[in-house]
Order: C-alpha cells, then structure tokens, then sequence
C-alpha cells in the first residue's frame, strides 16, 4: 500500500511541476492588476491555464489524412475480398485486366473523395467546443 501512495505521490508532484509554470503565468497577471486596482488580492480569483488550440489548418490535414488512411484500408478490403469472391465464382475473371479490378478502383476514388471532403469540413465547420 505504501508503494501505491508513493507512486500516486510521485505522479501527482511531476503533473503538479509540470503545470506550475502555466499556472504561474495565469495567476500572477490578475493578482498585479487587483493590487494595483486597490483590491484584495485574495478575493481575486484563480484564473485557469488557457492552453493554445490547434492550428484549425493543420488539424483539418491530419483528420484528412486520417480518413485517406482509413479509407485506403477498407479499399483494400473491399477490393480483395470482391477479387477473392470473384476469381472463385467466375471463370471470366483476369487477374491483370482493369476491367477486372473496377471495384476496387471505384472504392479507392471513394476514399480519396471522403478525405477531401473531410478536410473541407473540418476547415468550415471545426469540431464544437474548439
């Protein structure tokens, strides 16, 4: 039990640590600005950290790239298990003929459209809350 209290202790001081110069930077500001206003300082107060948002450009490239990701998977998927369920049932089908691996082709142009259009999104329409 001993070593968990340590552990959590040992956690807490490092998140502490880590934060104080944020904190520091918030506090201090409203403290100045209530002594020289002639206020109690100890009725101000204590501000929150604000922390600085994402770039809403790059954010909207990294959840298009995440879709382009996701969508090229599920296009690898698609377009294998159609070859497999393909080549099985038909005896037309030719490994190396486009013609062959249209599907495939189809849900890669898919995908690439949802990434673009998730980054229009992204750009016009940010996540609420950001």
């Amino acid at each position: 039990m001993a070593d968990a209290i340590e552990i959590v202790a040992r956690e807490a001081r490092a998140r502490i640590e880590a934060a104080l110069p944020q904190l520091v930077e918030a506090v201090v500001p409203a403290l100045v600005e209530a002594a020289l206003r002639g206020d109690r300082v100890e009725d101000v107060a204590t501000p929150t950290p604000t922390t600085q948002a994402q770039n809403p450009k790059a954010d909207a490239k990294d959840r298009a790239r995440r879709t382009l990701l996701q969508g090229l998977v599920a296009t690898v998927l698609v377009g294998v298990t159609t070859a497999l369920g393909t080549s099985l049932s038909s005896p037309d089908f030719a490994v190396f003929e486009l013609a062959s691996w249209s599907t495939a082709g189809t849900a890669a142009v898919t995908a690439a459209l949802m990434a673009v259009v998730s980054y229009v999104q992204r750009l016009v329409l940010p996540p609420k809350g950001d």
